[in-house]
């Protein structure tokens, strides 16, 4: 069996593009019908019953659309119940996940850690002392106590349900800040970064890993233009983002010696669209 895995802010994207598709394919299905049985009674009234359930399709997903669009409340609640429906462990993400984080001590800050997916990282991980997420979808405050559960983790957690930008952090005071796939819908990506530095202990280390935009000219890069509108809305906010200048110690990541690469994740992700990722590890000067 295949299974399909992907980051918390685009599995809500799939699902509405596999809604509309299928709807459109279903309509299409009818109007051959129509033609191959052009005057069969039976034809005319099978095209006529598909149609119907194409055009229901579609308006309930413009509807759910437009709620979405316009409630952030909306948003969050769907958003965290379709990642709980198509959590998969392990997932093919993991090793990419996992290898850029997996050797941490000491007090550990995460920022946007959703519904607790990096806790597999950790699960046998005796080194840490303290776990601290900073989320501000609470929807997820059951599940992240599940995960938590489930990996057998040791250490203290405890999360503050607010978002990364606002949260009042204690100069100084974790070893490692940890952000994977939390960038792209972040109101303002510098002030996290700031945070970071903020929150992070002289020698302490940022260990990231986000989905960006594809390169500038690129036939994804149309592709992820296409899927922006809806990708933002049934996302929670996601945004395609560059974030390599954000990433760079010469400006977004200032006072940070830098190690960042690019990678291409295609055979960890069942779509193109989110294949583009930055990685890295940044250290405190």
């Amino acid at each position: 069996m295949v299974m399909f895995s992907t980051c918390a802010c685009c599995a809500p994207t799939y699902l509405v593009a596999v809604t509309v598709i299928a709807a459109l394919c279903i309509s299409g299905f009818g109007k051959v019908l129509k033609h191959t049985f052009p005057t069969a009674k039976l034809g005319i009234k099978i095209y006529k019953y598909i149609s119907m359930v194409a055009n229901i399709l579609i308006l309930l997903v413009a509807v759910a659309y437009g709620v979405l669009s316009s409630n952030e409340n909306a948003r969050r609640f769907v958003f965290s119940k379709i990642i709980e429906a198509g959590a998969v462990y392990p997932s093919p993400m993991d090793t990419l996940r996992c290898a850029n984080i997996q050797n941490l001590h000491g007090r550990v800050l995460e920022i946007g850690p959703g519904p607790g997916t990096n806790f597999r990282c950790w699960q046998n991980n005796t080194s840490i002392t303290e776990w601290v997420g900073v989320e501000p979808n609470p929807y997820f405050q059951q599940r992240q106590v599940v995960e938590s559960e489930a990996r057998n983790i040791s250490f203290p957690v405890s999360t503050v349900w607010l978002k990364g930008e606002h949260v009042d952090i204690e100069p100084e005071s974790f070893d490692h800040v940890v952000g994977t796939h939390v960038l792209c819908s972040v109101d303002d990506v510098r002030m996290v970064l700031k945070q970071v530095h903020r929150a992070l202990k002289p020698g302490g280390t940022y260990h990231f890993m986000e989905h960006v935009a594809a390169p500038e000219g690129s036939s994804l890069e149309g592709w992820q233009q296409f899927v922006a509108p809806a990708f933002f809305v049934v996302g929670n906010g996601c945004k395609f983002k560059t974030l390599w200048d954000d990433l760079s110690p010469n400006t977004g990541l200032k006072g940070f010696d830098v190690e960042l690469n690019f990678v291409d994740a295609s055979e960890q992700v069942p779509f193109s669209i989110i294949a583009p990722h930055v990685k890295g590890i940044a250290a405190k000067l």
